[in-house]
């Protein structure tokens, strides 16, 4: 079985959104760590975790002292020790460009906010084209780059 491992960034995209809903729909396990639920509880609102999201207790391992030394926050660590100890498939669910680029480094596979939204899209769940105004007027950074690219793909899927 997948397990989808979420840093804070996409949770709370998700949550701006209202579509926690969306986890439903990915063809695995959607989990985090302690870590990143601490993350999330200490933002200043009213941000509440799915009761579906498992929530994982990521013990101390000799990797965390590598990815430590990326300059990495303490969930994102968590997020990608958990991906590198656990048993079976994880998908590192993670939107911070430097977290991406030590992820793939390891050699894990990921995914970020705008993947999840276009997968959602294809499959007729969301309109990623609302989904990135929403999440900009909420305050949630999108490079311009990484929002034309998702929409070309989704034209061209349209057209296909």
């Amino acid at each position: 079985m997948t397990r989808y491992l979420f840093n804070a960034g996409p949770l709370i995209a998700l949550a701006a959104l209202d579509r926690f809903d969306l986890l439903g729909s990915l063809d695995g396990a959607a989990c985090t760590t302690q870590q990143v639920a601490a993350e999330f509880r200490a933002k200043d609102s009213p941000l509440r975790l799915p009761a579906d999201l498992e929530v994982l207790d990521v013990p101390a391992a000799g990797s965390e002292a590598a990815l430590s030394m990326s300059r990495l926050d303490a969930g994102e660590t968590s997020v990608l020790t958990a991906a590198l100890c656990l048993e079976g498939r994880s998908v590192v669910v993670i939107d911070d460009l430097k977290a991406r680029k030590v992820a793939r480094r390891m050699g894990l596979l990921l995914v970020g906010t705008a993947g999840l939204l276009l997968r959602a899209h294809d499959r007729g769940l969301i309109d990623v084209s609302e989904a990135f105004v929403k999440l900009r007027a909420a305050g949630y950074r999108l490079s311009d780059r990484l929002v034309a690219g998702v929409l070309a793909r989704t034209s061209a899927h349209r057209r296909a």
